[in-house]
């Protein structure tokens, strides 16, 4: 870079002195680095988004994973348990009914017979 540098104003010459270039130098670094800083921020959001937007599309991290694995492995013991627990007491209920159905036949026979048993004591 050239510490004196020169640029045409109505036709005259100007020199600039080597502390006016080091001051623009250092106000031109200072707007790189805000111009950088910036950059790195618009981009540090980005990298957020893309994390949020995978996130909502399912995307999960190993150790998540790992974890919501295991959990429903235990809610499917659970389940499988409780689906046995039913059938079992849906059977024991069935066997309820059928045997409540049979006695109540029984006593309609019984009562039958009774009946029948009292009109041929009474002939």
């Amino acid at each position: 870079m050239c510490l004196a540098t020169s640029f045409n104003t109505n036709k005259r010459t100007r020199i600039r002195s080597p502390e006016q270039t080091i001051i623009r130098d250092c106000r031109l670094y200072s707007q790189v680095v805000k111009q950088q800083e910036n950059l790195y921020n618009a981009e540090f959001q980005i990298q957020q988004l893309e994390r949020k937007v995978a996130r909502a599309g399912g995307s999960r991290s190993d150790e998540e994973t790992r974890l919501l694995t295991a959990k429903i492995a235990g809610i499917t013991e659970t389940l499988d348990e409780r689906v046995a627990e039913h059938n079992m007491l849906t059977a024991s209920v069935k066997r309820a009914e059928d045997d409540l159905a049979a006695a109540r036949r029984r006593n309609l026979e019984l009562k039958a017979f009774g009946s029948d048993v009292t009109g041929r004591a009474q002939d």
